[in-house]
């Protein structure tokens, strides 16, 4: 929590975490967005991730497994192309992909 929680304060919040879980990120905060995300990976964090435009939901939990939902045709295709690349394996429902 305390690292989470320093990485607040240091955009500026000055709310408690249970007062505001989430964090908004502008268009030119990608790196500090995949940064959050990877923290989330290596820390074990549960963590939602939403596109603003809603084309995209992603879940982290447990620090290995990632849930990803898109009803975009363009980007199903690239998070295939992601599972493939990178050897990933696809569990549960694969008739989503």
């Amino acid at each position: 929590m305390a690292l989470i929680i320093a990485l607040c304060r240091g955009c500026g919040e000055q709310r408690w975490l249970i007062d505001a879980p989430g964090h908004l990120f502008g268009p030119s905060e990608q790196s500090e967005a995949i940064g959050y995300c990877y923290l989330a990976v290596i820390f074990g964090w549960s963590a939602y991730l939403y596109l603003a435009s809603g084309a995209v939901t992603v879940l982290f939990w447990e620090g290995d497994l990632t849930d990803v939902w898109s009803s975009d045709e363009t980007l199903q295709r690239a998070i295939r192309e992601v599972v493939q690349t990178y050897e990933l394996r696809i569990t549960g429902d694969t008739d989503a992909y």
